[in-house]
């Protein structure tokens, strides 16, 4: 995806962690980094702790996302679903204090990744309802 200054956007949503690191190594400048997504890098296969340690000394913004991990009631396959801050698998605490531990104090966005129930307003509900925690 390109920018209005002609760039590039880089995100941990599709690539392995190490495409960004060594992109951004390449360009060698601290004041370009990352936005690390704490659930994105699903989708590349990677955890979140490991996309975290990679790519910390990058990090410019973080966007919490606290998730689990649920298995199917068939039990073929499993789908990652948010949850609340604090109330997944997601170590919150741990991110923030590692980025810091890495001399990083990133502006954070907390996300909540509220899966749709059965109508619209029902889960603008649930929503309200996790935003109050």
């Amino acid at each position: 995806m390109n920018d209005r200054a002609g760039g590039k956007r880089r995100s941990n949503r599709q690539s392995n962690r190490s495409d960004p690191a060594a992109f951004l190594d390449s360009i060698g400048n601290p004041i370009v980094g990352v936005c690390l997504d704490t659930v994105n890098s699903f989708a590349a296969l990677e955890p979140p702790d490991l996309v975290v340690i990679t790519l910390a000394p990058y990090t410019l913004n973080l966007h919490i996302k606290d998730f689990e991990v649920v298995r199917f009631e068939h039990e073929l396959g499993f789908s990652i679903l948010g949850r609340p801050a604090g109330e997944g698998r997601l170590e919150v605490e741990w991110v923030i204090d590692y980025l810091k531990e890495k001399g990083r104090n990133p502006n954070a966005i907390l996300e909540i990744w509220t899966p749709f129930t059965k109508t619209l307003e029902k889960t603008i509900q649930l929503e309200e309802e996790w935003a109050q925690n």
